[in-house]
């Protein structure tokens, strides 16, 4: 039997200087010393678009909330209602229109 950490977040922000750009990272660091590979071996990506502040490539501020309901919905799916969950959060990348999401998936059938 394994256990599964929390989740536990760093937000990250990126500057582009080459083109002036801004993203923001959520990272779940309590995977950094998990052994999640053995278990979660598959990686589910989903990219969700929004309408961004032109001045930042971030969402806007009316954005932010259907963005974050959105991705609650998914990770509630993805994650499964079962013992353990089926996936764990990894990454999420927001910037220029899109926001990136990225879990790391045990049975990719169940997340399918």
């Amino acid at each position: 039997m394994i256990s599964i950490p929390g989740e536990a977040y760093s937000l990250i922000k990126l500057h582009d200087k080459s083109d002036d750009s801004v993203s923001m990272v959520m990272l779940n660091t309590n995977l950094i010393d998990f052994e999640y590979k053995q278990y979660f071996d598959w990686e589910c990506v989903v990219w969700i678009t929004y309408d961004e502040d032109e001045a930042t490539g971030l969402p806007t501020k009316e954005g932010y909330e259907p963005l974050n309901e959105l991705f609650s919905q998914v990770d509630d799916m993805l994650k499964a209602p079962m013992e353990h969950p089926n996936a764990l959060f990894f990454v999420r990348i927001v910037g220029g229109g899109v926001a990136e999401c990225v879990w790391m998936v045990n049975n990719p059938d169940i997340a399918e």
